[in-house]
Parts: structure tokens; C-alpha cells; sequence
């Protein structure tokens, strides 16, 4: 077998290894969704769904009865046209011809029909949800470890809790430095026989230790198509290692860098091993690509850790300012008012499976239906309160769209856009995230100048006729000349008409933000915004604009608690416009509405016994299932690696197939 793959040329035998491994995959993740408890019944039920290797293989199947259909709809048509060709000059028609017409327009039949009924049957079928999770096996108690809750979201990205929160912003900077450094490096390198620039001396230098690594790397004599295997195998992990883990909630920071610099590595190894005399900048380009991915992903790692950092100046002091009152809800639920609904144990199993299941959203490489591997071990739940000071701002602004010719005279009317008469607003309830788009009508189109003509620079092409002396006799020939020239056209968006039209659209951006306080504390109280399950106190300070008069909602029933509301209340109401005006100016937009609620809800840590112990959360009404450490698809990139090689292939093989065929019945070959 080796021998034969020897004798075969390199990407050919990559191709045929990467292929023969995409059936073990099928095999090696079936088990192990059998081993978790899945029976082969719930799987073919599925339609192969938990089972991603499975499921694509199904997909290439229906892609491939496809395929069929457009190869004998092409050959029978184009077959077709000979034979009528053939007919209307009145010569004999061709009975290969005629075969080929026939095959075709069968495999056209069969191939469509197959593929109708085989998307139908199987891959438009709705998939259930995940298995129900059992919690009755697990251990259910009240309470949860302080230390635990002080480090929850010190995970995910961007955040301030995390120990080595500035070194990792370092980090990402001296990364992005080195890699814009070898990316534009290594791009001159792979072009430097067209491209000349003062730093040449040096970047010269750097070609030479490549060279070096090169020659290192040939000593081994590794073969070819174990290089090329290599080259697959690490573009594909770096384009996933850059292109997911947004939050890093797959993989930490710095092992993810790790895990990049040691693929970059494999990629230059794997590469060096081609004997091509253009290697030298094959492996420039290669590692200037991948240069490039890393950068743009540390760039905006850069970003969004910029935009945190704008929004925690902003929301931070109101944090600060209600975390001093924190003493004020420690004991706030011991008051009969402020109690909250036990915890039922069937709606959490059906919680679970449903936040499971939802997790398939998170990313493209979340494990499928992972609640079958969850095996509850502990749940653990704590009754906690909030104090939150929310804020709403609302802001409008236009934007066009259209472009089309038009007739009407010039004209750019101005909207106002707080013009509640001619544009009310649409007021959400509660606080809510949105944008929304109203296109105005056609007294508010923008007619704008277009140059009637424009100025185009056209390729085109011209026969020249020439003698040619050739073997002592004069000879006429022709040559093809390719041109250009300048020239002007009627403008093809106005069409001469020298106006252009665009419609205006209003957009009404609703923003919300929740700064709070939790007792007991959580240095990322934004995980449980939204998360009220009660509300035992609610003020509001603004709605609609203006200064609201509603009386407070007290549910307290102790004298205690009712002193703790009202001087909890009192240090919001002292704070609430200055922190409203900083709200409004970091958003560019007004204030709507806002409001101070104390308000309980419930915190629940789910433990499994499988997935290396791993650990969910849930905060009052919100439906996600927070994970600080996603479970990685691997399965999902095993398929990625090795369907694409084993998709070619199979279409290789059978290309050579169709040849043979061909050859034996006496038929003019596929080509």
C-alpha cells in the first residue's frame, strides 16, 4: 500500500490519505455518541444530525446525485446539438451520438429524482431537539461557593476581572506588531523579483534564513506528500483557530497563540518539503497569509477590547457607587414580601435540555446535542438580588438608499428627525436593544448632480496582416494586437438624464444599559441583566423625555427592609442625572426612559460528570445557558479537514471510471 502511494504523484497521495480517513472519522464519532448513550435508532431518527461527519457525508451524497443530473442534462444537450446539426445537413446520425443522448437524459431522470426524494426523506426533515436531561440523578442543594462567583466571566473576551487582563492586551499588541511586520516582510519576499524598495538589503537577510530553513528542512528528506498532508491539515486548523473562538470561551488566549505560532510553524515544515524551485516564495506567501489572518484577528481583539473599555469609563462608577450600598441586600429575601418561587426541578431538566440545544447557535463548532453527554452531577442554586439602575436612550438618524435616474429637479430635503408629529416613535416595552427602519416617502427623496457622460478606458482587440519570408518564399500572416483606449460613454447609473434619485430611510436606535449591584457579589453583573424573576422595589425617574411622577412599588413588608429600600433608593435617586447625562453622551443620543429596581432572581450552577466536569449557568428568566468553556467540535474539524480531499477524490475516481468505460465501449473519453 505505501509503496503504490509512493508511485503515485504527491497531491494524489495526500488526497487519497486525507480521503481514506474520512470514513474512520464516520465511525470513530458514531461511537462515540453510541458509548454516550445515543441508540442507533435516535440517530437514524436524527438523519445522522448528532453526528456531524455523518451528516456530511449525506449532504455529498445528495450533492452528488446533483452532480449526475447536471452531467447528463450537459451531455445529452450538447450531444443533442450535434446530432440536429447533423440532421438538418442530411448526413447519417451519429449512433454514438444517439447513445450518449439516451444515457444522458437517463442519468438526467434518475439523477434528479433521487436527489428530490433523498433531500425530502432525509435532509429536509426537521431534527427533534437533544435528549431531555435527567435531573434526578444529580444532587440538588442551595447554596453556592463565594470564590466561584467571584471569578465567573474572567473567561470570556473582553472583561476586566481576569488576572492577566493587561498582559493579554500586551500580548495582542506585540502580536499584532510582529505579525503586520513579517506579514508585509514576507509579502515582499514572495514578490521581491518585481518589487524594489529601500529596505531590500535587509529584507534580503531575512530570504536567506528562510533559504536556511529550507535546506534544514530538506535534510530529513520527509516526502512530499506528507508535506502536502501537513500544508491541508494546519491552513485548515489556523483558518478555524482565527475565524472562531471569538471570546475565547474554546480555547484561553495564550493557549490559542500557542496552538497558532506551533501551526504557522508546521505550515513552514510542511511547505518546505516541495522540491518546487519556486519554493523559496511559495512558503513566503503561504506565511505571509497566514501572517495576515493573525493580525486581522488581533486587530480586532484590539477593537472590541477598545469599545469595552469606552463603555466600563461609562458604567463602571455607577457600579461603584451602588456596590456601597451592597449591605442593603444581603438579608432581603428573609422578608415574606421578597420571596421567590422554589425551584422546580422539571422545569430545570427541560431548561437544560432547551439551553443545551440553543448552544448550537453559539458557534459553527459547539458540539451537537452535548446534553447527552452532560451526566448531571450537582446543581446548585442561590437566591440573589439586584440592585439596577436602568437607562434607555433613543436616537435617530437618516441614511439613502436607491440611486436611480430621475427627472426632478435638484433638491436635498433635510428631515427632522424628532419630528414626533410626522414620525412618532414606536415605543418598545421595558429595555430593549434595537434598531428601527422606517423608509420615508417620496417628498423626502435626494436628488443629487450625476455627470451625464463618463470616461471608460476600453480593452479591445484588432487583426494585423503581414508578410512573413519563410523557406524562400513570401507567406501573408495574421496577428491578434491587444489595444486600449479612452473613451466616453452615457453614464450607465443616470443614463444621460444628469440626476440621480435616493430615498431616505429613519432609523431609531433603542439603547439600553444596566449597571447593578448583586448580593451576593459578581464582578460581571451584566451576565444576570434582564435576569428579574421579582421585583420587590421600582421607581421610576424618566419616561418619555420627562421627569416621571409614578409613586414607588414597595413589596417589603418589615420595617427593615422597607428603611433598606428607601436608603438604597435615596443614594440612586442623588446619582441618577449625573450618571443619565454620562449614559446619554456615551450613546450620542437622549435619555427616554429610566429606572431603579431592586429585584430578585435565581442563580443556578449545573455540574456535569462528563465533559471534563465543565459547568453551565443560568440567571433568573434568561434563557441562555451560560458556558464559561464551550466543548470544541472536533468531530466538526475532522470533517472540515478530510471532506473536501475525499468529495475530490471520489469525483477523480469516478472521472477515471467514466474514461474506462468510455474506453472499453468504443466512446470518445470525458477528457
Amino acid at each position: 500500500m505505501w509503496a503504490w502511494l509512493g508511485n503515485q504523484p504527491p497531491v494524489l497521495a495526500a488526497g487519497i490519505l486525507l480521503a481514506a480517513a474520512f470514513p474512520c472519522c464516520i465511525v470513530i464519532a458514531t461511537a462515540r455518541r453510541l458509548l454516550a448513550g445515543a441508540s442507533p435508532w435516535t440517530l437514524i431518527a436524527q438523519r445522522g444530525y448528532e453526528v456531524t461527519c455523518l451528516r456530511a457525508g449525506l449532504r455529498l451524497i445528495f450533492f452528488g446525485l446533483v452532480t449526475l443530473a447536471l452531467v447528463g442534462l450537459a451531455a445529452a444537450a450538447t450531444s443533442g446539438v450535434a446530432l440536429y446539426k447533423q440532421w438538418a445537413s442530411g448526413k447519417t446520425l451519429d449512433h454514438q451520438g444517439l447513445w450518449i443522448v439516451a444515457t444522458g437524459t437517463a442519468a438526467l431522470v434518475v439523477g434528479s429524482l433521487l436527489a428530490r426524494a433523498f433531500h425530502r426523506s432525509i435532509l429536509s426533515r426537521r431534527v427533534s431537539n437533544g435528549p431531555l436531561v435527567d435531573t434526578r440523578v444529580a444532587n440538588i442543594r442551595r447554596g453556592l461557593d463565594r470564590s466561584t462567583l467571584s471569578t465567573l466571566g474572567a473567561e470570556r473576551f473582553p472583561n476586566h476581572i481576569h488576572p492577566r487582563w493587561r498582559s493579554s492586551l500586551v500580548a495582542r499588541s506585540g502580536l499584532l506588531a510582529f505579525h503586520l511586520v513579517l506579514a508585509a516582510a514576507l509579502g515582499w519576499v514572495a514578490a521581491r523579483e518585481e518589487a524594489h524598495c529601500k529596505a531590500a538589503p535587509y529584507l534580503d537577510h531575512l530570504a536567506i534564513w528562510l533559504q536556511h530553513g529550507v535546506d534544514w528542512v530538506r535534510r530529513f528528506d520527509i516526502p512530499e506528500s506528507l508535506g502536502l498532508l501537513g500544508c491541508w491539515i494546519s491552513s485548515i486548523c489556523l483558518l478555524v483557530l482565527t475565524g472562531t473562538n471569538g471570546s475565547y470561551t474554546h480555547f484561553p488566549f495564550f493557549r490559542s497563540q500557542l496552538a497558532t505560532l506551533l501551526l504557522e510553524g508546521l505550515l513552514f515544515v510542511s511547505a518546505a518539503t516541495c522540491k518546487d524551485t519556486l519554493m523559496l516564495r511559495a512558503i513566503a506567501a503561504l506565511s505571509a497569509i497566514a501572517a495576515t489572518a493573525v493580525l486581522l484577528r488581533m486587530g480586532r481583539d484590539l477593537g472590541r477590547a477598545a469599545r469595552f473599555h469606552a463603555a466600563e469609563q461609562t458604567l463602571q462608577p455607577i457600579r461603584e457607587e451602588l456596590g456601597a450600598i451592597r449591605h442593603n441586600l444581603e438579608r432581603v429575601q428573609n422578608d415574606p414580601g421578597c420571596q421567590l418561587p422554589s425551584l422546580d426541578e422539571a422545569e430545570l431538566g427541560r431548561r437544560i435540555s432547551q439551553g443545551a440545544s440553543n448552544l448550537n447557535e453559539a458557534g459553527s463548532f459547539v458540539v451537537r446535542s452535548f446534553g447527552r453527554y452532560m451526566r448531571l452531577a450537582e446543581v446548585q442554586h442561590e437566591a440573589c438580588t439586584a440592585a439596577t439602575l436602568r437607562f434607555m436612550t433613543v436616537k435617530r438618524y437618516t441614511s439613502t438608499g436607491g440611486g436611480w435616474s430621475s427627472f426632478r429637479s435638484i433638491r436635498s430635503p433635510s428631515v427632522p428627525v424628532w419630528d414626533e408629529q410626522l414620525f412618532p416613535l414606536q415605543v418598545p416595552e421595558g429595555f430593549v436593544n434595537r434598531v428601527d427602519p422606517l423608509r420615508l416617502s417620496e417628498d423626502w427623496n435626494i436628488v443629487v448632480y450625476c455627470p451625464p457622460t463618463e470616461t471608460v478606458t476600453e480593452h479591445y482587440t484588432e487583426t494585423e496582416h503581414y508578410t512573413e519570408y519563410v523557406n524562400g518564399r513570401i507567406e501573408s500572416r495574421t496577428r491578434t494586437i491587444y489595444k486600449t483606449r479612452q473613451i466616453t460613454r452615457t453614464c450607465s447609473r443616470c443614463n444621460g438624464t444628469s440626476r440621480l434619485e435616493y430615498y431616505q430611510v429613519l432609523h431609531t436606535a433603542w439603547q439600553s444599559e444596566y449597571p447593578a449591584c448583586v448580593s451576593p457579589s459578581m464582578p460581571l453583573p451584566e451576565l444576570s441583566a434582564g435576569a428579574d424573576e421579582s421585583h420587590f422595589f421600582r421607581a421610576r425617574f424618566v419616561e418619555a423625555f420627562r421627569p416621571s411622577t409614578a409613586i414607588p412599588i414597595n413589596t417589603a413588608q418589615t420595617a427593615t427592609t422597607q428603611r433598606q429600600f428607601h436608603e438604597t433608593f435615596m443614594t440612586a435617586t442623588r446619582t441618577h442625572d449625573r450618571h443619565a447625562q454620562g449614559i446619554a453622551e456615551h450613546h450620542g443620543a437622549r435619555l427616554y426612559r429610566s429606572d431603579f429596581v431592586i429585584a430578585g432572581f435565581h442563580t443556578i450552577r449545573v455540574t456535569f460528570g462528563a465533559l471534563g466536569r465543565r459547568e453551565g449557568w443560568f440567571f433568573g428568566r434568561r434563557p441562555e445557558f451560560y458556558f464559561p468553556k464551550l466543548p470544541f467540535s472536533w468531530d466538526k474539524l475532522a470533517t472540515v479537514i478530510t471532506l473536501p480531499p475525499f468529495a475530490a477524490v471520489c469525483g477523480y475516481s469516478l472521472w477515471k471510471l467514466g474514461n474506462a468505460l468510455c474506453s472499453a465501449y468504443g466512446i470518445a473519453s470525458l477528457g
